[in-house]
């Protein structure tokens, strides 16, 4: 449990805090697109770290004024030795409903939510099991459902899944 919280945490820090403030710039080792998706990679220079480069696999759904609303970023843990979808979500739902996620028509997962500021919102994950990897990597859309504080409304928001394939295998 605390190791989850505790990855969650270095996530939120060393990810994606750095995508919500116009002043950290992280330096990329590289980047590249994949469809609807980019993939970010930093080297760590710490020489206690076995895997020299951490890569993230991010979209962002933003309004019309370029305001963030969802972000969804797949990390690699080589300590979970399975992927992980960081969803970063506005705030103003009922979080004690969660957040609900699916693939195309298929079947819904329930995430918990972790955490939620004020400065980036709430903060939910997932671990891609080789199932619902491959339900990405040959999905059209994401669906991620939040409900409003009041319940009376349901918020759906779609993801795009063009390019995850890649992406998911350049993750690696």
């Amino acid at each position: 449990m605390f190791q989850s919280f505790a990855l969650i945490f270095a996530l939120f820090f060393g990810i994606l805090l750095p995508f919500q403030s116009s002043h950290a710039v992280p330096k990329f080792t590289r980047s590249q697109a994949y469809g609807d998706w980019v993939l970010n990679c930093a080297k760590d220079t710490d020489p206690k770290v076995e895997k020299s480069e951490s890569c993230s696999l991010s979209q962002k759904i933003v309004t019309e004024k370029g305001v963030r609303i969802l972000g969804v970023n797949i990390v690699n843990t080589p300590a979970k030795k399975r992927d992980q979808a960081i969803f970063s979500l506005p705030l103003g739902f009922y979080i004690p409903d969660g957040v609900k996620v699916s693939v195309d028509k298929g079947r819904t997962r329930r995430l918990l939510v972790a955490f939620c500021t004020q400065q980036a919102g709430c903060v939910a994950q997932i671990e891609l099991d080789k199932k619902f990897s491959r339900e990405l990597a040959s999905g059209k859309k994401m669906k991620v459902t939040l409900h409003t504080v009041d319940r009376k409304k349901q918020m759906d928001f779609a993801v795009s899944l063009k390019g995850i394939a890649a992406g998911l295998r350049a993750i690696k």
